[in-house]
């Protein structure tokens, strides 16, 4: 198992989210 790789991803998700956020 990868832990870090599921942050990343998990970082990357949140980060979409918040440009989302920052464009609406």
């Amino acid at each position: 198992m990868a832990p870090y790789r599921m942050s990343a991803f998990e970082l990357n998700e949140l980060k979409k989210q918040l440009e989302e956020l920052l464009v609406k």
